[in-house]
């Protein structure tokens, strides 16, 4: 067994343990969710004290314990202090980590989605995209790596082009009036267009959508709605966005 290891992590939550210590969950590239005691960072002095934050990224010295992690060491890279000036960026942000540790599993790494997290906080952080459009497009790609890509494009069970969808998460996505059967539900062909384009856009491109508020914190529902209904969760800090 390591007595130490360097990983390279994010900050998803922490929550209070014993009289100064924190209980920290860690996104980390090299082995996935895990979580770390951070001790004596309640204390106001506390070196650490910054770096058990939610959104903190940085590297992580971590010794093992029997079946604990002890943080002895880190040097933060990215706080994404700016987000705490946003209030609806920062809300934003809190749905992204909620999904991520919703998606992830304990001690099973994921390379592409910890790449992806950083990459949707960092435009929330520092892009002027519309907020719900990131992360709206943050969901939609969190999904197919974890292996529910949706469709968007043609009806997910005759392959047909269709102009009056009906959508089922359960079937994939998209689907035309005759394969829609008692699952699919009607959705409005702008929506339908709209998540079509984000899927199909990187980050960069997301800034061209021509969307207003109201639509767009639709957009964000419903597909923050399919990830709970295929992950069987409920993202607690959607109610802050919307």
């Amino acid at each position: 067994m390591e007595d130490n290891i360097k990983v390279t992590g994010l900050v998803l939550n922490a929550k209070d343990y014993k009289d100064n210590d924190k209980i920290v969950v860690l996104f980390t590239l090299q082995r996935g969710k895990l979580s770390a005691i951070f001790r004596g960072v309640k204390k106001p002095k506390a070196k650490m004290k910054m770096a058990a934050q939610p959104f903190c990224f940085g590297e992580f010295i971590l010794s093992e314990r029997g079946n604990n992690y002890i943080t002895t060491n880190c040097t933060l890279t990215e706080s994404f202090y700016d987000l705490a000036y946003q209030t609806e960026r920062f809300f934003a942000g809190c749905v992204v980590l909620e999904v991520i540790d919703y998606a992830t599993i304990e001690g099973q790494p994921n390379e592409k989605l910890f790449l992806q997290s950083l990459k949707a906080l960092k435009e929330l952080t520092y892009e002027t995209t519309n907020e719900n459009v990131i992360t709206a497009k943050f969901i939609i790609d969190t999904l197919a790596l974890i292996g529910y890509k949706m469709n968007f494009t043609k009806c997910s069970s005759c392959r047909a082009s269709v102009s009056r969808p009906y959508f089922s998460a359960l079937r994939g996505g998209l689907l035309c009036p005759l394969c829609k059967d008692i699952d699919g539900s009607p959705i409005q062909l702008s929506l339908i267009n709209n998540l079509k384009f984000i899927d199909n856009s990187d980050y960069e491109r997301l800034s061209t959508i021509k969307i207003d508020s109201t639509a767009s914190k639709k957009l964000l529902c419903f597909i923050a709605n399919v990830f709970c209904e295929l992950v069987g969760c409920s993202l607690k800090s959607l109610n802050n966005v919307l």
